[in-house]
């Protein structure tokens, strides 16, 4: 019943060199050579964003200098696991002091036994609780004391650490995902590094994030304190900031390996490697779940993706499914409006114009709805266009990928290409529910919610009525409703009727104009703005939904 093993890959962080894919020999070597020669004590932030390798690349580091310090580990994520969030400052200095020389017995269980005095100390001052103990083992000495003794005992331990460790000059403490803590937590952890363990022949080397760093001071100490106390709160913390190289990883050697793990050879092996270029990009962590994805849904539908096209195709809905979720649930939910044959091949014809010359292009009226919906998932134009210089080459790469060389699809093809987007739906993480396509009044939401505002101010003003001071009221309105700005209105509007400010609002006072005279919403037929609507949206356009908007704005 079961063939060969399969070769998916763990999410195990790499601990040899020899597994380095993404040759970052050179980093390695070189903050190994750092970390055993710099001045002591020194705080190494190792930065980057979830899955892009800052465990391996610690292990790295570690094997690589271990014949010349002595490497200590830490993971607080391991800890936190288990809600002992509170005690985690406690639990990494415990674990630390067992994992060093503390000399006899009896001086590390008073260097423990003072660290959970100081623990408890603080949960009865929290909890208004009396712990047994407390009071004798930590009012004895002040707070001051009791740190400095702490302080002297770990150093003591460093020192007896190294004076055994025949011939090495420092200890080096490795702390791994802090960056998967609470932020404020992860503040707590590195106020205790700097407190506690500011200790010469010490180098420490943080798994951490500068904003994560921002977020948890913000989090500890009130949103009042501004993103630069947060970068001074890390700048006294981390004296060397490093950040992962992953613009400079050599993707091609890691992503080839893994194709031809899971059969992919030959010609296509650029197609795919764009497609993750445009897609995951040079995170580790994600190009493993896509492959495992791809391995996992080619056992499970075997008989349904025979062919290169067909695992070409749900390669690329994977890419796309791991990296803009948002625009795949649209995709999947509703291929019929804005996933059709002719936008496909439009796209695809899109693509190779933009390839040969060396940008994007305009966007056609057959893929425009797409792209308008994408937009729409953004809260500002900036934010918008942000997301569409991703996306659209991104686009531009799945749709080569599923149409033939002559960017057509057959119908029995994209029959296919639907049935490819159901079978990846197995793999979807999160779903994210998806509203219904924007058809009739809905797709004009923020023109009607203009021009009823506009037919408020001109009730309100009668004769001494103004479209521009209306216009610019009713954005500020609406942009306050929906916390955005007023440009984002404006921009939403202009661009759903293509039309410019000026000409929207000429528009909207044709259409006061033509409804106080005849005083008939049925006379609306009329006017220029409704006969743009109609013509911009004819094909989705429900004119008796649209007419009720627009008598519900005069009503």
């Amino acid at each position: 019943m079961h063939g060969k093993k399969m070769l998916v890959t763990t999410d195990l962080p790499v601990s040899a060199a020899n597994e380095d894919f993404f040759e970052v020999e050179k980093y390695i070597s070189g903050l190994g050579s750092f970390i055993c020669e710099c001045e002591t004590p020194m705080t190494i932030a190792i930065q980057g964003d979830w899955g892009t390798g800052k465990t391996s690349f610690m292990n790295l580091i570690r094997n690589n200098i271990d014949h010349a310090v002595v490497p200590v580990w830490f993971n607080t994520w391991q800890f936190s696991q288990f809600n002992l969030d509170d005690q985690l400052p406690i639990l990494l200095l415990t674990a630390l002091s067992k994992k060093l020389d503390a000399g006899q017995k009896e001086v590390l269980d008073k260097f423990i036994n003072t660290l959970i005095a100081v623990s408890n100390a603080a949960v009865s001052s929290t909890l208004n609780v009396d712990l047994k103990g407390t009071a004798e083992a930590f009012t004895a000495k002040n707070a001051f004391d009791t740190i400095e003794e702490l302080r002297d005992t770990f150093q003591q331990s460093i020192k007896s650490t190294i004076t055994k460790s025949k011939g090495k000059d420092r200890v080096v403490i490795f702390v791994d995902d802090l960056d998967r803590l609470n932020p404020k937590r992860a503040i707590e952890i590195l106020e205790v590094l700097k407190i506690f363990l500011d200790c010469k022949n010490c180098v420490f080397v943080l798994a951490i994030d500068y904003d994560v760093v921002c977020k948890g001071v913000g989090m500890k100490y009130g949103d009042q304190m501004s993103e630069d106390k947060g970068k001074s709160f890390f700048d006294k913390i981390i004296q060397v900031p490093f950040k992962m190289p992953v613009t400079q990883y050599k993707i091609q050697k890691y992503v080839d390996a893994y194709l031809n793990k899971v059969g992919i050879h030959g010609g296509d092996v650029a197609l795919y490697e764009s497609l993750i270029g445009k897609s995951i990009g040079c995170n580790p962590r994600g190009m493993k779940r896509l492959f495992n994805a791809y391995l996992l849904l080619q056992k499970v539908h075997a008989s349904d993706l025979s062919g290169e096209g067909m695992q070409r195709a749900l390669f690329a809905f994977l890419c796309l499914q791991m990296s803009y979720e948002a625009v795949y649930n649209l995709i999947s939910s509703s291929k019929d409006t804005y996933f059709t044959k002719e936008i496909v091949e439009v796209i695809a014809r899109e693509a190779k114009l933009a390839k040969n010359s060396h940008g994007n292009i305009p966007i056609s009226s057959e893929s425009n709805d797409l792209y308008e919906e994408i937009k729409a998932m953004y809260p500002s134009t900036a934010d918008e266009n942000e997301a569409l210089s991703k996306i659209q080459p991104f686009l531009y790469h799945l749709c080569d990928a599923i149409t033939d060389d002559n960017d057509t699809l057959s119908d029995e093809e994209y029959q296919k290409v639907c049935a490819i987007i159901s079978i990846s739906e197995t793999t979807v993480g999160v779903t994210t529910k998806v509203a219904a396509p924007m058809v009739g009044a809905k797709k004009v939401v923020y023109v009607l919610n203009v021009i009823q505002e506009i037919y408020q101010s001109y009730q309100e003003n009668g004769s001494h009525f103004k479209m521009n001071e209306a216009w610019t009221k009713a954005l500020a309105t609406i942009a306050s409703r929906e916390s955005v700005t007023s440009s984002t209105i404006s921009d939403k509007c202009c661009r759903q009727l293509k039309l410019s400010a000026t000409q929207f609002q000429a528009n909207t006072q044709e259409l006061i104009d033509t409804y106080t005279q005849c005083g008939s919403i049925n006379s609306i037929k009329h006017c220029a703005l409704f006969s743009i609507i109609l013509e911009n949206n004819s094909k989705t356009l429900d004119e008796t939904k649209l007419l009720n908007a627009f008598q519900g704005i005069f009503s």
